[in-house]
């Protein structure tokens, strides 16, 4: 594959995946309100655990030897998450009721933050590898900067368009095909 096509999909990959990333965020903070209310045990819950998910995706993803098993790894955890989130916390959720706000925010963030947004997070550090030579800040800079950039743009298209227009399932859906296109295209140009 030449370069003029290779480099822009590279950069189109991480610009993907942070928008699942923050999409996936905003989608939990929506779904978690009914059953956890909109305290800040839940809203610290989702974020911290969000970053926790990120740190060990990001190290995790560093420190495995077979790059091809993480992306398998991250594609069923992925589409399995993300195609069945809402129906998972609408079954799941319910069951923390009894406990106390805090342990419920934290065990639910556990299953419906950390694992996803973890798997997630073990895209970043595949991408800098696939970039073409330049200095290794460069690349992960400019990985990190397009990661944020579309997680951004999609905060705002979410929560001010696509979840009050279309709802949580369909929002549950796009994100699931937004992971898979940015999987697949991973997965094609590392075989390229």
């Amino acid at each position: 594959m030449s370069k003029k096509i290779r480099t822009p999909i590279l950069y189109l990959i991480p610009f993907i995946t942070g928008t699942s990333l923050l999409g996936y965020e905003t989608l939990c903070f929506r779904l978690f309100n009914p059953f956890l209310g909109s305290s800040v045990y839940s809203y610290s819950s989702v974020l911290s655990l969000t970053l926790l998910g990120l740190v060990a995706g990001y190290y995790l993803s560093g420190r495995l030897e077979s790059k091809k098993m993480v992306l398998v790894f991250i594609l069923f955890l992925l589409m399995s998450y993300l195609i069945f989130c809402k129906i998972l916390i609408l079954n799941v959720l319910p069951i923390t009721l009894g406990l106390n706000i805090l342990s419920a925010n934290l065990i639910s963030g556990f299953i419906f933050v950390f694992l996803p947004i973890g798997a997630m997070a073990l895209i970043s550090p595949l991408l800098i590898e696939l970039l073409p030579p330049l200095t290794f800040i460069t690349k992960s800079g400019m990985v990190y900067a397009l990661s944020t950039l579309g997680g951004i743009c999609c905060v705002i298209f979410f929560a001010f368009f696509l979840i009050p227009n279309y709802g949580l399932q369909f929002s549950c859906y796009l994100l699931s095909a937004a992971n898979f296109l940015a999987l697949v295209l991973l997965l094609f140009l590392k075989n390229a």
